[in-house]
């Protein structure tokens, strides 16, 4: 199994076994303020503020599941590019386009120094230096939703089938990404964030999340087995 599909998978029960403990506190009736003892004699009442928090700390992993299995799955392709050493004749049209929007962004401000940045550019290209795509290509951080994993696909050619319906998946990746983000960022408290939703709605949200992920990885898997990162 390649390693993005054995970290995605690991991910993924990560998140299980941290829902199937949620579901354990979020069914304590915290009304009768009754203590959970431990062997030890210590005890702890869960209040409905610590569900509420553990609930909203699921759109935090979900999200990192999200990002995390797009990244290293690209980076897999990049590690094929790399260990065959290819030259930028021997890329797919979609990883050159990739290559050369990322070289696009060195441009110098000087014009004495644009003509030495084209020049090596041009040796690169037409001498058949070994292409690196670098990791900083990967400009996903904190923006991962439908529409940009759809545009993902497009650019780097990862077509395959899809068998989650795309209003749900749409719907949920919105809501991971925009749950994460103000968590993140300060702007929702936890127990604000966990007080809209219910255990069982993100059980919902994660198996669509992990179907969809389990398709587009798979379909990666495809393109890497097939050297479709070849011209």
């Amino acid at each position: 199994m390649k390693l993005f599909l054995k970290d995605f998978n690991n991910r993924v029960l990560e998140i299980e076994e941290y829902l199937s403990f949620v579901l354990f506190i979020d069914k304590i009736e915290t009304h009768k303020r009754e203590p959970i003892s431990s062997k030890l004699g210590n005890s702890f009442t869960v209040k409905r503020e610590h569900q509420k928090i553990l609930r909203s700390n699921t759109f935090l992993l979900l999200y990192n599941l999200v990002e995390s299995s797009i990244r290293h799955s690209i980076l897999a392709v990049y590690d094929c590019v790399h260990d065959e050493s290819l030259k930028f004749e021997n890329l797919s049209e979609r990883l050159q386009e990739i290559w050369l929007k990322y070289q696009s962004k060195k441009i110098p401000q000087t014009e004495k120094n644009i003509k030495k940045w084209l020049k090596e550019l041009m040796e690169e290209v037409s001498v058949g230096y070994e292409i690196k795509l670098e990791k900083e290509t990967i400009n996903i951080s904190g923006n991962l939703d439908y529409d940009s994993i759809i545009k993902i696909i497009n650019t780097y050619g990862f077509f395959g089938s899809i068998s989650v319906e795309r209003t749900a998946i749409e719907r949920d990746l919105k809501k991971i990404k925009t749950e994460r983000n103000l968590l993140a960022h300060g702007n929702k408290t936890f127990c604000q964030s966990g007080e809209i939703i219910t255990t069982r709605e993100l059980i919902q949200i994660k198996t669509n999340i992990v179907s969809f992920l389990n398709d587009i990885l798979n379909n990666i898997e495809q393109y890497i087995d097939n050297e479709k990162f070849k011209c």
